[in-house]
């Protein structure tokens, strides 16, 4: 992942919410700034997923084929709650638990695991948790979403700092070899 397109990443959401937060403050524009608020969080963690997908290796192994397996369970869940039909939040938790047990299965026999990836599989489950809760209208699902945001939060901001580290070193190793 490039370092430029991550600042500008986190610039243009930052950005969102700054306008997502000075609309909340306008009394009658609250909820428009709420759901400015809510659509820069959910597009940062969503452009922060692909890019940590892009930079990962998961691609080339057979947990894609079975997290893609997961994802069009949950995508038939979706049809199925969206058409009204029965049975509809059974097949969404279990497309979106299946993805969680996939990514276990491949986070544990990861053979040298970083700290950002203990950071994304406590993310995702946070995520899928909290889907689950506000799905069946348990309490505290929003918490355990705004929660996730957060941990999503520390992730990206760990990769920044990964990202400054290595090429300090880099340019350390070039000035000793001088």
């Amino acid at each position: 992942m490039k370092i430029t397109t991550l600042k500008t990443i986190i610039l243009y959401l930052f950005i969102g919410l700054i306008t997502g937060f000075v609309l909340f403050l306008i009394d009658p524009l609250k909820d428009f700034g709420y759901s400015v608020i809510m659509v820069a969080l959910l597009l940062g963690q969503l452009n922060g997923l692909f890019l940590y997908f892009i930079e990962s290796d998961i691609y080339r192994t057979i947990y894609f084929r079975l997290l893609i397996f997961g994802l069009l369970i949950f995508i038939l869940g979706v049809v199925f709650k969206l058409q009204h039909w029965p049975k509809n939040n059974l097949i969404l938790s279990t497309g979106a638990g299946f993805i969680v047990v996939i990514y276990f299965i491949r986070f544990l026999n990861k053979a040298k695991k970083r700290f950002l990836d203990y950071i994304k599989f406590f993310w995702l489950f946070m995520v899928v948790t909290g889907f689950i809760f506000k799905l069946y209208h348990w309490h505290y699902g929003d918490i355990i979403m705004n929660a996730s945001i957060g941990v999503f939060w520390l992730g990206l901001l760990y990769t920044l700092y990964e990202h400054k580290r290595d090429a300090i070193k880099k340019v350390m190793g070039r000035r000793q070899s001088l």
